[in-house]
């Protein structure tokens, strides 16, 4: 895990240029808070002070049936080929963090979702700003990998996703703080 605070950062809802904690700094974790209570991160060049350098922007989709949680096998083809992570990718210019989260499900499951709430941020340690949003998705609706982006689809327990070997340290970092802090927002129910 990188330690670096430069990297390992989070943030307050709707404010990319502000740290607000650490792991292990002793200071407070934001999870983020329901969209329709503050400004969201629009822009897909923010910049973070603490880097000098712009921020990528990303979204991470999360969506659970009962107690198993969407995650997928990432394509051969794609960074991080092979490895098992929620649904998510890339922040287009002028596009919101919300409509990016129902796009990359449409585009990489052709599954329509609705965003719900942004739950949690982080930032990559090569400097990607990540919003985690819950997504409603239709109990009956079938999902369809891309063929190129997804190798396949899983519904996974919280137990099952951390025990996986191949999965996306950022998801493992999640699952154990992020997702704590939002179930304690009321977001998950566990």
């Amino acid at each position: 895990m990188d330690t670096n605070p430069a990297r390992s950062r989070y943030f307050a809802a709707g404010d990319a240029g502000s740290p607000v904690g650490h792991p292990g700094s002793g200071g407070s974790l934001h999870s983020g808070v329901n969209s329709s209570k503050s400004p969201q991160m629009t822009s897909s060049d923010r910049r973070d002070p603490a880097m000098g350098a712009a921020v990528k922007r990303g979204v991470v989709a999360i969506a659970r049936r009962g107690e198993r949680f969407l995650a997928i096998r990432r394509g051969r083809a794609v960074a991080a080929p092979g490895r098992v992570c929620f649904p998510g990718g890339h922040v287009e210019p002028g596009e919101e963090d919300r409509e990016a989260v129902v796009r990359e499900c449409r585009e990489e499951l052709q599954a329509h979702v609705e965003a719900v709430a942004c739950v949690w941020q982080s930032v990559t340690p090569w400097g990607t700003a990540l919003s985690w949003w819950t997504v409603e998705l239709d109990a009956v609706a079938e999902l369809v990998p891309h063929p190129v982006e997804v190798e396949a689809i899983y519904w996974m327990t919280l137990e099952e996703l951390l025990a996986e070997p191949m999965l996306l340290e950022g998801n493992r970092e999640f699952l154990i703080k992020g997702l704590q802090a939002g179930d304690a927002e009321g977001h998950f129910g566990l």
